[in-house]
């Protein structure tokens, strides 16, 4: 049995001045299956790299972050290892081609933060 994870994302810039600026709008809507999920949360108090649980998940292939400070996400996948990117405050990152198979979370130097994940894996 596999789960349903439906993605809409809209985002649009308008500009405030200027006569005849173009605005631009992406939108993205997607559904996929998903075999499992796994939702967690942490709370980053120290400035050492914190690895995120896959619980049993081999690899992740849709990823969200939520953070209440900037944080460092590093993921490894078949593209490399510790690939680092910033999060403030938040990252969706879908990756059907190149799963993840490793995450860790690095706060900023001496600020306490909260970080939420999300990640899944399709069948």
């Amino acid at each position: 049995m596999t789960d349903t994870l439906n993605t809409d994302i809209a985002i649009t810039a308008t500009p405030t001045t200027g006569v005849g600026a173009a605005a631009c709008t992406i939108a993205e809507s997607d559904v996929r299956r998903m075999s499992r999920w796994v939702r967690g949360a942490y709370t980053l108090s120290t400035d050492s790299p914190v690895n995120v649980d896959l619980s049993g998940l081999s690899e992740a292939h849709y990823l969200t972050v939520r953070s209440s400070a900037k944080v460092r996400v590093r993921i490894t996948s078949a593209d490399g290892n510790n690939q680092a990117i910033p999060v403030n405050p938040f990252a969706i990152i879908v990756c059907s081609g190149e799963p993840i198979t490793a995450i860790d979370l690095t706060r900023e130097a001496g600020v306490e933060t909260t970080v939420e994940v999300f990640f899944a894996q399709e069948p």
